[in-house]
């Protein structure tokens, strides 16, 4: 078993990695990976110095973000139920998640209705979606 530890390179740290790589980068050669790693290692003050793969898949994925995640299909709904499930916190009335699915249907038929057909938004309201919609909006439970 390996006892290898690793430097964890924060994403502003990638960006710089990435930069240096294309400063140093001709047309006709583009320097080592080695040679990045260990500016990285100095730059950053990594121990140990990150290997030649990890600085390739960095620069590989330079355009990629790691908290990419999927769109709100409706920013009107989310907001909508967000204010709605905030006003039944104030009031004090219990709110379960089938009551916000139902809640989450009606104001998804009132939205479609101001919407043209082209714009119109078709939607489940899965407990995956449910689950999501409550991590994105910080409410417990």
């Amino acid at each position: 078993m390996s006892s290898r530890k690793f430097s964890h390179l924060t994403p502003d740290q990638k960006s710089q990695i990435v930069v240096e790589f294309e400063k140093n980068a001709t047309e006709e050669k583009s320097p080592s990976y080695q040679y990045i790693a260990n500016w990285a290692a100095e730059k950053f003050k990594l121990n140990p110095v990150p290997n030649s793969f990890t600085i390739f898949r960095i620069i590989r994925n330079k355009n990629i973000s790691k908290r990419r995640g999927k769109k709100v299909k409706s920013e009107k709904l989310e907001k909508a139920l967000n204010s709605w499930v905030w006003e039944m916190y104030e009031k004090g009335i219990a709110v379960t998640d089938s009551l916000i699915q139902e809640k989450a249907s009606r104001l998804l038929a009132a939205i479609n209705q101001d919407l043209q057909n082209s714009k119109k938004v078709s939607m489940k309201f899965s407990n995956g979606c449910l689950s999501r919609f409550k991590k994105r909006n910080k409410f417990k439970r």
